[in-house]
């Protein structure tokens, strides 16, 4: 399964997707009101962002396109790095 991590601003945002072996298959920016097209176009990913207003109807987009879904406290993506 890909993994989809996803920077969310208001207006643009940043997605990093790589295969399970950790090979990085795409990064860039993009329109965040395209994301929810853009989801439609991926494998079965799971995809996780950080908490925050647009979060949830960017994260129901993502699972109505078939992927899983985690929304992290911005606290703990912090931690991550």
């Amino acid at each position: 399964m890909h993994h989809a991590a996803i920077d969310l601003g208001s207006r643009e945002s940043q997605i990093c997707i790589r295969q399970p072996d950790g090979t990085i298959v795409e990064e860039r920016k993009l329109s965040t009101r395209k994301l929810t097209e853009v989801f439609k176009t991926w494998p079965t990913s799971r995809v996780v962002m950080e908490a925050s207003a647009e979060a949830f109807k960017i994260a129901d987009a993502a699972l109505a396109a078939g992927h899983q879904v985690g929304v992290v406290p911005g606290k703990l993506v912090r931690l991550l790095g």
